[in-house]
């Protein structure tokens, strides 16, 4: 199985349920620069690095939920 496989209904619940982690790692994120967490603290580090993978992963989660375009033909 592969992302291609999933119908567009089951990636856009993929999608919402990633986006609701993702805000709260934005959330976080903000909170801990306003907090003055410096760039080279591990959990700020890897904070950012968590919230980076979350926004990709959301955003090939909405590329699967699309029935057309982004560079792929047109689904049935």
């Amino acid at each position: 199985m592969t992302s291609d496989d999933l119908e567009p209904e089951q990636a856009r619940t993929l999608m919402t349920t990633i986006g609701k982690q993702l805000r709260y790692l934005n959330r976080l994120s903000d909170r801990m620069q306003h907090l003055g967490f410096p760039p080279n603290d591990p959990l700020w580090r890897a904070t950012m690095e968590a919230r980076d993978c979350m926004q990709h992963l959301h955003m090939a989660a909405h590329y699967a939920s699309c029935k057309s375009g982004v560079g792929k033909p047109a689904r049935q």
